[in-house]
């Protein structure tokens, strides 16, 4: 019975954090492309960069649900304004930084536009696979990081997708230079999102005692 209602607690504690990085996601690729359509005409990523998309985040998202959680010795509240306050501003750093850059990119180095398509392509990989570290914990992203499956995967997909980009492999190609760009931009606005988790507003205020559950990698 304690086995269960441990195993059960991590099983919530990984809907809880997937559901955070679900509505972050959702609501940064439908509000960019929304405002981007409605400024340019025209959308961000292509047919086949919108399936690789998809593609490459499905792997992650399997992975988390063996992810490194911890626990709490009494029920977890379920905190829905929690959940969305969080989701929702991770979403908003990330439209902010993808407008940011597209306007970089469009505006002042006067990039065509399918070089711009695949810059965003990756960066929305990138970009979105990092928020992976930052959602998936209350604690500083580098102080507790996720199991190492997750590792490899978010690893492994941003390094298919860089290698897409770089050798214009169903995309325009980009040069390296480009593409460390993108990754140096992804990363930093990555710590951004840390920095906001942490506002006073967005936390419930409970206090538990967390202890550390392992789990197989």
């Amino acid at each position: 019975m304690q086995t269960a209602l441990i195993e059960a607690r991590k099983i919530f504690f990984r809907l809880y954090n997937y559901s955070i990085y679900r509505i972050s996601e959702s609501f940064r690729l439908i509000v960019t492309a929304l405002v981007l359509g409605l400024a340019i005409k025209g959308f961000p990523l292509t047919p086949v960069q919108i399936i690789l998309l998809a593609f490459l985040n499905d792997i992650p998202i399997i992975t988390l649900a063996f992810d490194r959680v911890k626990r709490v010795d009494r029920p977890a509240d379920i905190a829905p304004r929690e959940r969305f306050a969080l989701g929702t501003l991770f979403g908003l750093v990330g439209v902010a930084n993808s407008l940011l850059m597209y306007f970089l990119l469009a505006d002042i180095l006067h990039l065509p536009l399918a070089l711009i398509q695949t810059a965003f392509f990756l960066k929305l990989t990138v970009g979105g696979h990092m928020l992976v570290y930052v959602a998936h914990t209350k604690e500083l992203w580098w102080r507790f990081l996720p199991a190492r499956s997750v590792i490899w995967a978010t690893s492994l997909t941003q390094l298919i997708a860089t290698t897409l980009a770089v050798g214009g492999i169903f995309v325009a190609a980009i040069p390296f230079s480009l593409a460390a760009f993108v990754w140096l931009w992804a990363f930093f606005w990555m710590q951004v999102s840390e920095a906001a988790k942490s506002l006073p507003f967005i936390t419930t205020g409970a206090t538990v005692r967390p202890v550390t559950v392992p789990t197989a990698a």
